[in-house]
């Protein structure tokens, strides 16, 4: 069985690394599989190419959209010649630009069993869960990565409940990490507390609120803090002048894109995830397994993720006092925040595996 996976982008970014980690933990002997990206280039371009995996770009620009008839049209018809011309038994789309243009595509091409993975509660462009409704009966199944994410579709009728399927995202660390090698890099000092957060610099991610948590959390305790926020976006300008403006420029930093960003959270003390909106995070799985006491806002699937004062803490959005509060009881009680990080280590490692992941994945392909 030959295999197509459509993703917008290969760069770095929580979807890419499920669709790798998928494609690495399948049965190779079983299915052929081939990726084709929408945008040119990306980090996870080399990493499957390293995996003897056929990686095709469409070569779209970063600024095309679907929007743009001139782009939209000409992509359309590329996809469904490569559809065609390799033969492809099942196509499989991640995020929402793939996910419109690799169901018309298919169609053209004649193949029927299409599926898409739908990752996040969309809440700004709200036009786009409207050409996900009216496309969605071109595909035979929807994947969502939460049951939050599922209602939150249900709600606004995108497709049938029978047709979306949740599936859990699967992780997995690197136990063999170099900490003292990452303190050395980044300049930080090893009996320093530290305080992270992984993601995008986007609206989205919530970091400004973050940055006044940090505010409120220095002169609250009598001991070093340092911030580190690892990651890159559009907002990265604008959070360095707050973070400045805030007058705690030097107790926080940014470490721009990194490869290597899931080895940062093994440093940290606490993982905070302070997004407005989010589908089911892997950076949040990611410090579970990690055994970090994790602090998140109550946001889409992550209540599925972490039992409040059980083995994490939940807080409203764009609320920094009550992320601040979450911070300093965390600090405070250092032995229950470490007990709550070994009870997210062992709920990871018993619900949340690649294999579970995979396993329920190709199942949707038989």
């Amino acid at each position: 069985m030959k295999i197509l996976y459509v993703i917008t982008s290969l760069d770095v970014g929580g979807t890419q690394k499920m669709l790798y980690e998928t494609i690495k933990n399948m049965d190779r002997d079983k299915y052929q599989i081939v990726v084709c990206s929408l945008k040119k280039g990306g980090i996870y371009g080399k990493i499957l190419s390293d995996l003897d995996i056929k990686i095709i770009s469409l070569k779209m620009n970063n600024r095309s959209g679907l929007l743009n008839i001139f782009i939209f049209i000409p992509s359309v018809l590329k996809l469904s010649k490569i559809i065609h011309k390799e033969k492809i038994d099942i196509v499989h789309s991640w995020l929402f630009q793939a996910n419109i243009i690799s169901r018309i595509s298919a169609r053209l091409a004649g193949v029927n069993r299409v599926i898409s993975s739908v990752r996040v509660m969309e809440q700004e462009k709200k036009w786009q869960l409207s050409i996900e409704r009216i496309t969605s009966n071109l595909c035979k199944k929807i994947i969502v990565n939460s049951r939050a994410l599922k209602n939150f579709l249900l709600e606004r009728n995108v497709a049938d409940g029978e047709k979306i399927e949740v599936i859990y995202n699967g992780i997995e660390v690197s136990e063999n990490t170099d900490k003292r090698n990452i303190f050395k890099e980044l300049g930080l000092k090893e009996n320093e507390k530290i305080i992270g957060t992984v993601g995008r610099l986007h609206k989205q991610k919530g970091i400004e609120y973050f940055l006044e948590s940090a505010k409120i959390i220095l002169p609250s305790v009598g001991f070093s803090l340092k911030f580190i926020i690892v990651g890159d976006g559009p907002e990265r300008k604008k959070l360095e002048s707050k973070a400045r403006r805030l007058g705690i420029k030097n107790e926080v930093l940014f470490t721009g894109i990194r490869e290597d960003a899931i080895n940062l959270i093994s440093i940290m003390d606490i993982f905070v995830l302070p997004s407005l909106w989010e589908g089911t995070p892997n950076v949040v799985l990611e410090a579970m397994l990690w055994g970090k006491p994790v602090i998140s806002t109550e946001v889409g699937g992550v209540p599925e993720l972490i039992e409040n004062q059980v083995d994490g803490i939940l807080v409203k959005p764009g609320n920094p006092v009550a992320l601040a509060d979450a911070v300093l009881q965390a600090l405070k009680n250092e032995r229950e925040s470490i007990q709550m990080g070994i009870r997210a280590k062992e709920k990871v490692k018993k619900y949340f595996s690649i294999e579970k992941m995979v396993e329920q994945t190709e199942r949707l392909y038989r």
